[in-house]
């Protein structure tokens, strides 16, 4: 039955006759099953690569090493002493043998290597210095503490490196001898200041010979990236979209220990459907395709269920990485600016901004950025068509707890997040000088309704370039909410540029993603002194790319008129009737809006006894009369709303009563013409002793014996269920009380 279970057909027939085999290509449920047949002993042979050894507590009776070396980089190499003791440990069951058994299958030659260590004698740690030795040159060159060959050499024989290459130099293909020490030392110092020099990160001095470190090369020690990515990012300078930066970044020599397993094919197969930059190929081929895709699917949050666990361990640690990367390469194409094209720089910016935050800059999620708001909360808020911070600012708290489905003050404490984001603004105006024009562009870091602290700065790019062009402007700096810093652009008319593409200038926020103005100019049509007001599509990120046109608002139209019961649009007073009226007559059914508002009324939300104030929000943002409150959730209402200018109340409509169908009322009496009262009589002296029980059930409505005065037959107003009471049972509570006075004046 086990084995049926097995996703993989190709070892069912080995699981019934009990041999298991066990790798990292499995499915997850598939190893988690053939883990636990070997534990309960239906496996009695389990056929496992190094990874088991691990982290998976198998034990068993005996352990077979069936070889020793594997490959490594195209040569076979010999395993890791701590990888064989692993594998040695996993001998012996505690629960089941006293000793454990282990046999190592290996060359005549490794023989005494291994019989040291099964005596725990081999414990020598080698250096791995020489696999990375260019790198760690160029950053002691950067301290100053290397300035020529002769140097490098000299702080090589301080290493640990140096130690182990004497005492074990086969390890390090050395021959045992002085000279042939000094020689490999001087070779490798050569060729890595050589290497260097290539990729354009030394120089030499014409007069002393020293090496010169350029800016590349202290970007190079300050992101610790490796030599083969340098000369990556010099190609990648003629990138022309994203996507081609992000296809280069894929392929770092930091990332190339990502593996692709034969089990993530088709879940990565399916994924690549949904990225916003798909691989061309059917199939899932190289590792770097994996580690291309894993980015975007990470960015976009596009993993859904647990299929795809193994994929998900690994993306922040890839993430991680190519943050690194990109933020390095933003920098380093900017130490040639000359030779900087604009594309290359914009996406650049991007790729650099979306990392370092986790989503893209673009996209409708990134409010998840605000502390509280996951990818869950994002989602609904992009839903109810709040995708950026400048919609979640202007929409109010009470609206915000009921899409998220919170209770307060969560609205207020998430706006007063918002708060501290910097909003940004652009004021340019063109001039004219001589064979050039003059751009100045005015950068405003505005601060956000609420934020009450002035102390908050943060770091800005702003650059500017033609499409397809080169890099006019660029600069990065540090500004205070509510500042504003002036930048000027020169930009040399050439014949025909004007015509072609306009100057593209663009202020964004290096510390947040989705906090970004954009505007053309020195364009044909726009050139002028003049302010230009950005475009829709400008201010505010882009949607996801699955999402489809706007739907209209649930239960009506989109339009935002004051008031949609007294408007001339058909659709709003539709609109009106299907959200805020209670349903028509024999029907129960009431819509999510008014059991949402009936449930915040029970609360005693004071807010909610007026109909506007559950409008969607951008009919709230287009009403110059709706009032700016603030909320006090200590008094549970606002102070600006008045409830007598209200025009309608939600509390619920109690059908009329038929007047038609109740029993006459008796006629009103004339207290002023009934004659006085008789004086008070002491009923105790004078009366006898009443009764200790009044049957009032049988007595007479009105006993001859003792007449009722008129004066004591109030007229009583009916009771508002009085349509529902029989008549019969009406005059029986009237004779009631009537018996009831009288005996009391007896």
């Amino acid at each position: 039955m086990a084995a049926e279970k097995l996703s993989f057909k190709g070892i069912r027939d080995f699981i019934v006759n009990g041999i298991g085999f066990h790798n990292a290509d499995l499915k997850r449920d598939d190893r988690v099953i053939i883990e636990d047949l070997f534990k309960r002993s239906v496996l009695k042979i389990l056929c496992t690569t190094t990874t088991l050894a691990q982290g998976v507590n198998l034990p068993a009776h005996l352990v077979v090493v069936k070889t020793t070396r594997l490959y490594i980089s195209g040569q076979l190499q010999e395993y890791d002493a701590n990888t064989v003791i692993q594998m040695l440990g996993r001998a012996g069951r505690p629960q089941f043998d006293q000793t454990g058994v282990a046999v190592i299958m290996t060359r005549v030659e490794s023989v005494r290597l291994y019989e040291l260590l099964c005596k725990g004698a081999y414990d020598v740690v080698e250096s791995k210095l020489s696999e990375n030795v260019t790198e760690h040159i160029n950053a002691e060159i950067c301290r100053g503490t290397i300035k020529d060959v002769a140097g490098a050499v000299t702080w090589l024989k301080h290493t640990f490196f140096w130690f182990r290459m004497q005492v074990n130099p086969m390890h390090y293909n050395v021959k045992d001898n002085p000279e042939a020490f000094d020689r490999k030392l001087k070779e490798l110092c050569t060729s890595s200041m050589q290497d260097l020099e290539e990729a354009g990160l030394l120089s030499y001095d014409e007069e002393c010979f020293d090496v010169i470190p350029s800016e590349g090369a202290f970007l190079m020690a300050k992101f610790c990236i490796s030599l083969e990515t340098i000369k990556l990012f010099n190609s990648m300078r003629f990138c022309d979209s994203t996507a081609d930066v992000l296809t280069a970044l894929s392929s770092s020599k930091e990332l190339s220990d990502v593996k692709l397993r034969r089990a993530e094919k088709r879940p990565l197969a399916e994924l690549n459907k949904k990225v916003r930059y798909p691989v061309k190929s059917k199939t899932i081929k190289i590792s770097e395709e994996k580690v291309f895709l894993l980015i975007q699917i990470s960015l976009g949050e596009l993993f859904e269920g647990n299929e795809e666990f193994g994929l998900r361990q690994e993306c922040p640690r890839i993430l991680s990485i190519a943050a690194r990367i990109a933020k390095c390469f933003h920098e380093y194409i900017l130490v040639n600016p000359e030779d900087l094209f604009f594309n290359a720089l914009d996406a650049a910016v991007f790729i650099s901004n979306s990392l370092e935050n986790r989503v893209w800059a673009d996209w409708s999620a990134v409010l998840k950025q605000l502390p509280g708001i996951g990818a869950a909360m994002s989602k609904l808020l992009s839903n109810a068509g709040i995708r950026d911070f400048n919609a979640l600012e202007e929409t109010h708290p009470r609206m915000l707890e009921q899409i998220l489905k919170k209770n307060p003050p969560f609205g207020n404490e998430i706006l007063s997040k918002v708060s501290v984001i910097p909003k940004l603004s652009m004021d340019i105006k063109t001039q004219k000088k001589g064979s050039a024009w003059e751009v100045s562009v005015s950068c405003v870091v505005r601060k956000r309704q609420g934020c009450t602290t002035d102390n908050v700065t943060g770091w800005f790019i702003l650059y500017a370039g033609r499409r397809g062009g080169r890099i006019n402007f660029y600069n990065r700096f540090k500004a205070r909410l509510g500042s504003t810093t002036v930048h000027k652009i020169f930009v040399l008319e050439e014949p025909g540029e004007l015509e072609k593409q306009p100057l593209r200038v663009i202020f964004i926020s290096d510390d947040y993603a989705g906090v970004q103005e954009s505007r053309d100019c020195l364009a044909k049509a726009i050139v002028g002194d003049q302010k230009m007001a950005p475009s829709a599509s400008q201010t505010a990120p882009a949607a996801a790319p699955t999402a489809k046109k706007k739907k209209p608002l649930a239960g009506g139209c989109a339009h935002t008129c004051l008031n949609k019961r007294t408007c001339r649009h058909k659709c709003c007073n539709e609109s009106f009737e299907n959200l805020y009226l209670p349903a028509a007559t024999g029907s129960s059914k009431r819509t999510t809006t008014q059991d949402n508002l009936m449930e915040m009324r029970s609360k005693n939300l004071g807010f909610a006894t007026r109909v506007d104030s559950l409008l969607p929000p951008r009919a709230i943002d287009s009403r110059n009369d709706f009032p700016k409150t603030d909320f006090d959730l200590n008094v549970g209402a606002p102070s600006a709303m008045d409830a007598s200018n209200f025009e309608t109340s939600f509390l619920p409509l109690l059908p009329r009563a038929n007047r038609a169908e109740s029993p006459p009322l008796p006629p009103k009496i004339n207290l002023t013409d009934s004659p006085p009262l008789p004086p008070r009589v002491n009923l105790a002296a004078q009366s006898p002793p009443l009764p200790s029980r009044i049957d009032l059930t049988n007595t007479s409505p009105h006993s001859e014996a003792h007449p009722i005065p008129d004066e004591f037959c109030l007229a009583r107003e009916p009771a508002a269920h009085s349509n529902t009471l029989d008549h019969d049972e009406h005059q029986k509570e009237h004779a009631s009380y009537d018996e009831m006075f009288a005996s009391l004046f007896q």
